[in-house]
């Protein structure tokens, strides 16, 4: 993991429509923001602490990311019933919600606090983020994305580790222990 941070700033580049307008698909990636976000390392921050007979470090890593559709929608992907030539109507949804271009744009972020007294006992701690700009503040072309489906592609935070640990001696032999998740 690297400590410190990446700053790069280009120029201001709109992140989504607002509520209640289309999707901006036509707009194609600038091409030196592409380059510095394939360049440029997450952001990651760690913080080490003491205080008490506690050692602690908290660390945050913080990306953004979208998904960009290559080419226009196929039309052999797209039931007869809605203007395609393909076989069925079940399976062309992602098609005609999306046109060319930007589909999602997603800022995330990872945090991480571990604590301990020593080498004998101490709490962990890690959770994640997720907040997609295009899938909460904006409307897909054709069927609407439901609350549930925000819920699970759009904006979650979640926790993904939680325990407390300790390392006892018994006899001569080490008993290590972890109780959460």
């Amino acid at each position: 993991m690297q400590s410190g941070s990446t700053v790069i700033s280009l120029r201001q580049i709109p992140t989504g429509p607002g509520p209640g307008e289309p999707h901006d698909q036509d707009v194609a990636p600038p091409l030196p923001a592409l380059v510095a976000a394939i360049l440029a390392p997450a952001a990651v921050h760690a913080v080490d602490f003491a205080a008490g007979g506690w050692n602690g470090s908290f660390d945050t890593t913080l990306s953004f990311g979208q998904t960009w559709r290559e080419e226009s929608r196929d039309p052999r992907l797209i039931g007869t019933a809605d203007g395609g030539s393909g076989r069925s109507p079940n399976i062309d949804d992602g098609n005609l919600n999306y046109r060319k271009g930007r589909a999602s744009s997603a800022y995330k972020a990872v945090a991480e606090l571990s604590l301990d007294r020593g080498e004998n006992f101490g709490v962990f701690v890690r959770g994640s983020a997720l907040y997609d700009t295009l899938v909460e503040d904006s409307n897909t072309d054709r069927t609407p994305i439901s609350e549930t489906g925000k819920d699970l592609a759009g904006s979650y935070l979640r926790l993904l580790e939680a325990f407390v640990w300790g390392r006892w001696d018994l006899g001569g032999h080490d008993l290590d222990w972890h109780v959460g998740r």
